[in-house]
């Protein structure tokens, strides 16, 4: 059975810019409403764990994710890493920062378990910190489209 929950947050019916989903855990700003948090579990069937970045509930924006691998821009407070590292410290999930002016991490990398897609405004340094992050073989490299 195919779970679909239809939400707005506040009225925003953009709920990409609050969150980002893997297949073991769910980010989602703080600034969400309880009521919302429990129909979010209850249809992708992980938990929620609440978070922001950069002082804001937007995670969905400024954060990549897969089951293994978060990625976070350097803006993020402090406070805010620590945070999230001791909340995903169960899943054995690895966050790394990475420093770029293109901070909306969320909506320029594309993550899964097995596939990357990145936007070309990252220049190499940076695409190549974030293969090996993710520990992309070369025989991945057919699949990963992180090359110009």
């Amino acid at each position: 059975m195919v779970h679909v929950a239809k939400l707005a947050f506040e009225g925003d019916p953009n709920v990409g810019l609050h969150g980002v989903a893997t297949d073991r855990f769910c980010l989602i700003g703080k600034s969400v409403r309880r009521k919302y948090i429990q129909q979010i579990e209850d249809a992708l069937k992980v938990p929620v764990i609440q978070a922001n970045v950069y002082g804001t509930g937007l995670v969905g924006i400024f954060v990549a994710a897969n089951s293994q691998n978060v990625l976070i821009p350097s803006i993020i407070f402090e406070r805010e890493r620590k945070e999230l590292e001791k909340a995903l410290a169960d899943f054995g999930v690895k966050i790394t920062t990475i420093k770029t002016e293109h901070t909306a991490l969320g909506n320029n990398i594309l993550l899964s378990d097995r596939v990357c897609i990145s936007s070309t405004v990252f220049p190499k340094e940076q695409i190549d910190q974030i293969k090996k992050v993710l520990r992309i073989t070369p025989q991945q490299l057919r699949k990963c489209i992180l090359d110009r």
